[in-house]
């Protein structure tokens, strides 16, 4: 487990779970990398915080939003195929398997 500490904040991350403590009282138990997140912004977006946790903030993929002006992607049309001719079956004759 590992535990920071900063100022009156206290964040307990372990096995991808983090707890967040503001002046000794439980605020959020959950994701670590939300734990992470909100740590940092209860510091107050503190330079030192930042710093500190630099390489998990920029691990993290960043969110590719779409803009409301993109235009929606055009399904693909595909040519359709030809129609196939029913097959048309005559019945057997079980009669001569009986003879």
């Amino acid at each position: 487990m590992r535990t920071y500490v900063y100022e009156n904040l206290k964040l307990e991350q372990k096995e991808g779970k983090g707890t967040l403590f503001v002046n000794g009282r439980l605020v959020f138990k959950g994701d670590g990398y939300v734990a992470l997140n909100m740590f940092i912004d209860k510091s107050g977006n503190a330079p030192a915080v930042r710093n500190k946790f630099k390489n998990q903030l920029t691990m993290r993929e960043q969110v590719k939003w779409k803009s409301k002006t993109e235009e929606p992607k055009k399904p693909e049309i595909k040519p359709e195929e030809p129609k196939k001719e029913k097959v048309i079956r005559r019945p057997k004759k079980i009669d001569k398997l009986f003879k």
